[in-house]
């Protein structure tokens, strides 16, 4: 039950004693019958009230979280609710007779005095009333809000990650076609490979769009299919390495993002180095951190370059897209080459 129902029927439970005392006191005439039974009874309805909104809020902040039976939830703030009634009704009809005793009997200070108590504590709850009741119709249309806005942020997420998507499959694949071009002149023998594993991958690619994570042994065996490809096209000046812990194989992340990673090293780092050079590729956790390395020994980051291309561009804001609290690094090797590194929280 809400707060705002409490309130009004602990009003409503007053409005009643009020009537009750009217239809009690005023056939008799007497005025100082009238307010006496007055008196009482709003006396009685108030401390009522008061002591139902105790048992309530007892029942939902409390009892009701609580593993106790289901009936016995209900008998404790039963069985409390009756004995405050009864020590309510004794109190009230003390308190009368002691009012009545002080002013002799008569309608004077004292009677006023707890008459005035009870219309303020009546106004108070009217006041309460009305106010949770627009704080509760304000809290609704927020929660509404709220909600709404959630929806449309999660569209707008899977909107743009979609449209990146859409802009990593063609990058993907000219790039690979461009590679297997570059083959067929001097070795058509080895064509027929490059297709087989360019029909894998770009299979594999289509289907991403439908999963906003993929299991990283499939990223893996992309990785390896391209590199496979590279291998074909640049021969002895390419060498790469694969180390990755066997317990994150499972581990899901954003599709694409290593498969970037090598070919932004191959074709920034590698290609324009006339001997070539070696990419590695190592996956490890500690904690509840998975980190992504990929290393190449190739010409290094120039100090005038951009921060990096598409593949780059969109591998940062997938990252921000997807996670809270993933990091993406690039820097320099000391002994020539770049090194970026992702760090993805563990079961995100």
């Amino acid at each position: 039950m809400k707060k705002i129902k409490v309130f009004l029927i602990v009003l409503l439970w007053q409005i009643i004693g009020f009537a009750a005392t009217c239809i009690i006191s005023l056939p008799i005439g007497d005025f100082h019958y009238f307010v006496h039974e007055l008196m009482l009874c709003l006396t009685f309805t108030n401390l009522t009230g008061l002591s139902g909104i105790l048992m309530i809020l007892l029942y939902r902040k409390g009892l009701k979280q609580s593993r106790m039976p289901d009936f016995l939830k209900w008998m404790i703030p039963g069985i409390l609710m009756a004995a405050a009634v009864l020590a309510i009704l004794k109190l009230s009809m003390a308190l009368g007779g002691f009012i009545c005793g002080l002013d002799q009997y008569h309608v004077e200070r004292w009677h006023l005095s707890i008459l005035t108590v009870n219309f303020i504590l009546m106004t108070v709850i009217c006041i309460v009333a009305v106010i949770l009741s627009l704080y509760e119709r304000l809290a609704d249309r927020l929660a509404t809000k709220i909600l709404e806005n959630e929806k449309l942020q999660r569209l707008q997420i899977e909107t743009k990650l979609l449209l990146l998507q859409s802009k990593i499959n063609p990058h993907f694949l000219f790039n690979t076609l461009n590679t297997m071009l570059d083959v067929l002149g001097r070795s058509p023998d080895l064509v027929e490979k490059m297709i087989l594993n360019l029909s894998d991958i770009y299979r594999k690619t289509l289907m991403i769009p439908d999963q906003a994570l993929v299991p990283l042994k499939e990223e893996i065996r992309l990785v390896e299919e391209y590199l496979e490809i590279e291998k074909i096209r640049m021969g002895e000046r390419l060498s790469f390495a694969l180390n990755v812990d066997p317990g994150l194989r499972t581990f899901k992340l954003p599709p694409m993002i290593i498969q970037i990673l090598v070919e932004n090293a191959i074709k920034h780092g590698l290609t324009p180095k006339k001997e070539g050079g070696e990419v590695s590729v190592r996956i490890s956790r500690q904690d509840m951190t998975v980190t992504l390395d990929v290393r190449d020994s190739g010409v290094g980051m120039k100090t005038d370059a951009p921060s990096g291309g598409f593949g780059l561009a969109s591998i940062r804001q997938r990252l921000k897209l997807m996670y809270e609290n993933a990091k993406m690094e690039i820097s320099s090797l000391g002994s020539g080459g770049t090194q970026v590194r992702i760090m993805l929280p563990y079961g995100a």
